[in-house]
């Protein structure tokens, strides 16, 4: 019986796009060489889409023939992607069956069913699928995901075996194939859930429950760091300065001891212990005291801003995280006198 099936199936391949379609228009009175001669594109490629789908309809079929069914139902699935057929999928769903995928042989039955009918005469293969369909339902195993209320996420995605589940499908018992089966569920700020098991055949029913989610781990973002602080920043310039504030005064002080010695040949010593100058040893001198004033301030400056490089850099914040992104101002001032002078340092930040 089986073989006769078969072999009416593969005869339904060739003509069933066109049963299906309704009667070939009729073609024109007289038509053109030129449009006998040049076929559409689009006639090309459903010529070609046939042509392969019929060959490997006639791959399966020997395949079958040869009891090789697991290697025939691929050959049939390439066949009708590449050209549907009603005796294609009637044929699949048999194959199907014969290598235990009851719920995936099901569905092909039901679905190949409707095309057999609507063909004037109805074919006797739309009586076959039917009964194959419902000789199959009571042995169908089934899955049931269910999603408790209180497990409920906004964008939460559920997927059977890589497809997604949709909202409908919740607490329903799905038709599927023997085997093992993996649900993942996922969802927005939530660690992903993943179950996977073995369902039985023979009408075995599994029911799967999905968890209240848990909250995903953010990884702490590492800190970046921006360079040095902006205290340290800041000591290290009032440092620099203090360096060049020393070094103005040993250049200013030198010069003045040099005006110095250059007035000691016109300020002889009198008999008091003084010297006394004249006109060009007093403007000497007078140039002598002026760099020494000088002096003096840049000693006295460059002292305290290495004071405040000092004591912004052991009293600051010791990163920009602790410093809080705030300024820091540092003041210092230098006074100068008849002996010496005075300098005062202060700062915040």
């Amino acid at each position: 019986m089986r073989r006769v099936f078969l072999a009416v199936s593969l005869l339904s391949l060739s003509l069933g796009s066109v049963a299906l379609a309704g009667p070939p228009a009729k073609a024109p009175a007289a038509p053109t060489a030129a449009a006998s001669a040049a076929p559409s594109a689009t006639a090309v490629a459903r010529t070609d889409s046939a042509a392969v789908a019929q060959a490997l309809f006639d791959e399966a079929i020997k395949l079958i023939e040869a009891g090789r069914w697991k290697e025939a139902c691929p050959k049939l699935e390439a066949s009708n992607e590449a050209s549907w057929a009603p005796g294609t999928t009637i044929n699949l769903a048999d194959c199907y069956e014969h290598i235990g995928r009851t719920a995936s042989a099901w569905a092909k039955f039901l679905e190949s069913e409707p095309h057999f009918r609507r063909r004037t005469p109805p074919d006797p293969r739309a009586d076959v699928a039917k009964q194959r369909a419902e000789a199959l339902a009571p042995k169908l195993s089934r899955l049931t995901v269910e999603v408790p209320a209180e497990a409920k996420i906004e964008g939460m995605v559920i997927k059977r075996d890589g497809d997604t589940v949709s909202e409908g499908q919740w607490g329903s018992g799905v038709p599927v194939d023997p085997g093992r089966h993996v649900v993942e569920v996922s969802a927005p700020g939530k660690e992903a859930w993943k179950w996977e098991a073995e369902v039985a055949d023979g009408g075995a029913t599994v029911a799967v429950k999905v968890p209240v989610l848990k909250d995903a781990v953010v990884a702490p973002v590492p800190s970046v760091d921006a360079g040095m602080p902006l205290p340290r920043k800041v000591a290290i310039g009032l440092g620099a300065a203090g360096v060049a504030g020393l070094v103005v005064g040993g250049i200013f002080g030198g010069l003045a001891a040099d005006k110095v010695g250059a007035s000691n040949a016109t300020c002889p010593v009198g008999a008091d212990g003084v010297r006394q100058c004249d006109h060009a040893g007093a403007l000497l001198r007078n140039d002598a005291n002026t760099m020494a004033n000088v002096s003096n301030v840049g000693f006295i400056a460059g002292a305290a801003l290495v004071a405040a490089g000092v004591l912004v850099w052991i009293v600051g914040p010791s990163s920009e995280k602790a410093a809080g992104g705030g300024k820091v101002a540092v003041s210092v001032s230098v006074a100068p006198g008849p002996t010496g002078g005075f300098a005062q340092v202060g700062g915040r930040w």
